[in-house]
């Protein structure tokens, strides 16, 4: 298992192993694969125009469409597919977006720990956001957005995604809030050496950091899963600024009881957005763990409930039962 675990995703924990050479990757755009149930898969071109990038889009449940809601996924290499119409379940009135990282297996593909060598090499932060963006970008101009009427957006970060979510916010028309889900919007190295000591695992970042230390080794070695690439740019990558610059209102939802983040974290959370202009809310969910699962529920349709209202009232505002502004 990887030492971050702030990066794992909400339904599949893990992190990817190593593996060998990677063969070419498609250069078509926009290629429709697959429908399932409501939901259609197509490869969106990345940054530099391959079109390895995945989309899950599914149509409003229920009409009039009032927003659109995108969602960038936590780590690891499991596809959408089996997961989209239960995951998004309650949000009745969007447009969905579940995006896909590059050589994600769109229909469930292998455990995390068995993630292929190509998604293995591009798995870094700064690769994803370029990709999600450059992605984003097309098929905004294959849906024509600017010939419609505008349609409030808003932008879901689920764990790992939180770390890319302002920066593609950014790059999109509409927006009008964040939501950051199983992440304490902070800054990924400082918070993964806490979770390691927290988890006994002192040894292994010592070994980590002394691997990032050492300028001879390959950016392409594989360390704890991942790429001496994608730890060396950890290092550096900011969150907790980004999400205070962010114009938009921002939900932070979590649950008490997730092991995979120290409490700390979530603590800190508030005093890190102190400043912020744009109004902070915050839902904590009782019982609930990384992925808002407890024995109150699936605390998941208390989060799309809330953007449902958002969305129907056309209104962001914090109040509310289970909220905190």
């Amino acid at each position: 298992m990887a030492l971050l675990a702030l990066t794992l995703p909400v339904s599949w924990p893990g992190a990817c192993a190593a593996a060998a050479d990677l063969p070419p990757a498609p250069t078509q755009a926009l290629t429709q694969v697959h429908i399932t149930g409501a939901f259609s898969f197509e490869r969106l071109p990345d940054a530099s125009g391959q079109s390895t990038v995945g989309l899950w889009h599914r149509a409003a449940l229920v009409v009039p469409q009032r927003y659109r809601v995108v969602v960038l996924p936590g780590s690891g290499c499991t596809g959408w597919g089996p997961f989209a119409a239960g995951y998004t379940a309650g949000l009745l009135h969007a447009e969905i977006l579940l995006l896909q990282k590059p050589e994600a297996e769109p229909h469930g593909g292998p455990a995390p720990s068995d993630c292929s060598a190509r998604f293995i090499a591009r798995d870094a932060l700064s690769a994803w956001e370029s990709d999600a963006v450059a992605a984003l970008r097309e098929w905004n101009a294959h849906a024509d957005l600017a010939t419609e009427t505008p349609v409030p957006t808003m932008v879901v970060g689920v764990s790992e995604g939180v770390e890319v979510m302002a920066q593609v916010a950014a790059s999109l028309p509409n927006v009008v809030a964040l939501v950051a889900m199983s992440h304490p919007g902070l800054d990924p190295w400082p918070l993964a050496r806490r979770q390691a000591e927290l988890r006994g695992q002192r040894t292994a970042w010592q070994a980590l950091e002394h691997a990032l230390a050492d300028g001879g080794r390959s950016d392409g070695e594989i360390l704890e899963g991942r790429t001496l690439r994608y730890w060396r740019e950890l290092r550096t990558w900011q969150v907790e600024q980004p999400l205070r610059d962010a114009p938009w209102p921002l939900l932070q939802a979590s649950g008490e009881d997730d092991v995979l983040i120290p409490p700390q974290a979530y603590a800190h959370f508030r005093d890190a957005m102190a400043g912020r202009a744009a109004p902070v809310c915050v839902m904590r969910l009782t019982g609930a763990d990384h992925g808002l699962q407890g024995p109150r529920g699936n605390g998941l349709k208390k989060v799309w409930a809330l953007l449902e209202d958002w969305g129907r009232a056309s209104r962001v505002a914090c109040g509310g039962p289970g909220l905190q502004d």
